[in-house]
């Protein structure tokens, strides 16, 4: 196993799209389809990274992530944000609350892949950093 993802959005071929591409390349993929059991998923899941819709009906991403940084959750996961909007868009939206980046849906699994590789490998590197100080 490459690690885990736990991956938030309310479209279901989203979702099924996601966790394919995701577990083919062996990562663990738990989703969810609301916002309202994130934080149990994150304690009991324990993922690598969470991948989190910008547009999720009930709350927009962002206050999301808010409310996992007011109780310290933020801190155990790497979050890459993902939906519709250009990568650009994403990208700023990302950085501005503090997202570790941003994946757009049309890239495809490979792209998607990547992003999470990437995402992780970052993530250990700067453990490693903290463990070491």
């Amino acid at each position: 196993m490459t690690g885990k993802v736990l991956v938030l959005d309310a479209d279901d071929a989203v979702l099924v799209a996601t966790r394919t591409a995701l577990e083919a390349a062996g990562y663990e993929v738990p989703i969810l389809r609301t916002p309202f059991l994130l934080f149990e998923a994150l304690h009991e899941e324990k993922p690598d990274v969470l991948l989190l819709e910008i547009d999720i009906p009930q709350i927009r991403g962002d206050k999301v992530l808010e409310v996992l940084n007011g109780f310290g959750a933020v801190e155990q996961v790497t979050v890459l944000f993902h939906s519709t909007l250009p990568e650009a868009e994403g990208l700023t939206f990302a950085r501005s609350c503090g997202g570790f980046g941003y994946v757009p849906k049309s890239e495809g699994g490979t792209r998607l892949v990547e992003r999470v590789r990437d995402a992780i490998q970052r993530a250990n590197a700067e453990r490693l950093r903290g463990q070491m100080v």
